[in-house]
């Protein structure tokens, strides 16, 4: 899960605000979940947390990412 939060992190800081980027990189990351055998992320239960999250974070610092996307997944099973 901190590999698929560091790639989409840096795939999307490469081209922040193009059409369908956010949407691209929301997709890359759920792929990348469930090649390691994690559901993928729907319907998240704070949104606003983890957009906060989402814009805090780069390649380098996520651990807040991270925690939002695990408590997320937590609730979704």
């Amino acid at each position: 899960m901190t590999e698929a939060n560091t790639l989409s992190v840096r795939i999307y800081d490469v081209h922040p605000f193009i059409d369908g980027n956010t949407r691209a990189t929301w997709h890359l990351r759920n792929y990348l979940l469930m090649l390691d055998g994690l559901q993928p992320l729907v319907d998240l239960a704070d949104l606003d947390r983890y957009e906060g999250a989402w814009w805090n974070a780069t390649s380098d610092e996520h651990a807040d990412l991270d925690a939002v996307v695990l408590e997320e997944l937590a609730k979704q099973e």
